[in-house]
């Protein structure tokens, strides 16, 4: 009987307690996303992207989002000065995504925001990273906008771009560090910005929002995808659908991947170069692309890989690398002279020349950039029987005279769809 009495009686002290200091679920907002950007009256200017609930104390997925944001010398300072103006407290259990604008990128101030963020405010390790080829807060703005769709969705969506098309990169925070500690490959980071040029119920507040009425904005497709993607190709890269009329959609897009050198951004590549990209890293599942021919013809080919990439890596002063891919695919359309387009003629060769012609480019870019987003440095490693060797050989400074060899074979999916003219 004493311990049933001594039982409830902790209870009843539990209970009375909880009333005293109760914490009601109104009292928290849940960030989803952090964004960084130069301040003006302090370093930072740091935003914050929270959910919105339907109603009341739910926790409903069909709630939306807003920016918070304040600037401050540290992610701290800015947290404390939202929390002085709002009753609400910030809950950070559900951060997936970090925002970077390109200015913070290319400074390497990533580092020194990552270790505050993730030492003050325990953010999991999986959480994401994006460059934004604009200021981080307009990107994030923009996807609250009031015909945007759910904000899960719009990170779903992030998922299907990696996997299902192919057109930008998946990092985490984890992986990017294992990049940066183990001097192994470089970090390669999904791209984000602003296409101005958008047609959609919304066009006055994206103006509002870049400044612009689409003629270069807050570094979306044109002037941010322009000036970006310079050092890489020497050429100016379409990012995204700037300039191509549509209607529907969001101003921002994700598309592309930034390309770093240990802390610090070097460049970009667009999403048709990523493809690439994640063929020769093994990471690419599947996606669409358009081989071109002579002039007026073409073929749009479906491409699914299975296999990692077979890399026989030769050390040396100059170190040389033969990757060799094997890739399905399905002739989906093609446009020409039937004659010498079929599959066992020119067109199986021709697709893979093209094919090895473009890892070939991509890789080059990557090698001017310092950046080993392939990630040989993986393969390289393998082949010294101690960490002083591996240091001793320094990968990094043999690494921009590199060449690599590109090889392709295709196997055809569907026999039934090569017949397919235009």
């Amino acid at each position: 009987m004493k311990r049933i009495a001594l039982l409830l009686a902790a209870v009843l002290f539990v209970a009375v307690c909880g009333c005293m200091g109760p914490v009601q679920a109104d009292d928290y907002i849940y960030v989803v996303g952090i964004g960084f950007d130069r301040g003006q009256q302090y370093r930072y200017n740091v935003s914050f992207l929270v959910q919105t609930e339907a109603g009341g104390n739910t926790q409903s997925a069909q709630g939306g989002a807003e920016v918070l944001s304040a600037e401050g010398d540290t992610v701290h300072d800015a947290i404390v000065t939202l929390h002085a103006g709002g009753p609400f407290r910030m809950n950070f259990s559900r951060v997936n995504t970090l925002f970077f604008s390109e200015e913070i990128a290319r400074g390497g101030d990533m580092q020194e925001l990552s270790d505050l963020a993730f030492n003050a405010l325990r953010i999991r390790h999986s959480v994401k990273l994006m460059v934004c080829l604009c200021e981080a807060k307009d990107l994030m703005q923009g996807l609250c906008l009031d015909n945007s769709p759910n904000i899960t969705k719009v990170q779903f969506s992030v998922f299907q771009n990696y996997s299902g098309e192919g057109i930008t990169v998946v990092t985490n925070y984890s992986q990017f560090m294992a990049c940066i500690r183990g001097q192994r490959m470089d970090g390669a980071v999904m791209l984000g910005g602003i296409d101005t040029t958008a047609v959609h119920q919304q066009d006055s507040e994206a103006e509002e929002l870049t400044g612009s009425s689409g003629s270069g904005g807050a570094g979306g497709g044109s002037s941010g995808g322009g000036s970006s993607s310079g050092e890489g190709s020497g050429q100016k890269q379409q990012f995204t659908t700037e300039g191509v009329k549509r209607t529907g959609g969001m101003s921002p897009y994700i598309s592309g991947t930034a390309l770093f050198d240990g802390w610090y951004m070097k460049g970009t590549i667009n999403g048709n170069d990523t493809k690439y990209l994640l063929l020769a890293r093994g990471e690419f599942e599947q996606g669409m692309i358009t081989v071109p021919y002579e002039e007026g013809k073409w073929a749009v080919l479906f491409l699914r890989n299975a296999k990692k990439p077979d890399i026989k890596l030769t050390l040396g002063d100059i170190p040389t690398a033969q990757v060799d891919i094997e890739l399905s695919c399905s002739v989906l359309q093609y446009v020409g002279d039937t004659a010498g387009m079929k599959w066992k003629g020119d067109m199986r060769e021709t697709t893979q020349k093209f094919i090895e012609g473009e890892l070939e480019r991509v890789f080059n870019m990557c090698r001017k950039l310092n950046c080993d987003a392939i990630g040989f440095g993986r393969q390289a490693v393998k082949q010294f029987g101690s960490s002083l060797n591996w240091e001793g050989y320094q990968w990094k400074q043999r690494y921009p005279q590199m060449q690599a060899r590109f090889s392709v074979k295709l196997e055809l999916m569907d026999e039934s769809l090569s017949g397919r003219v235009e």
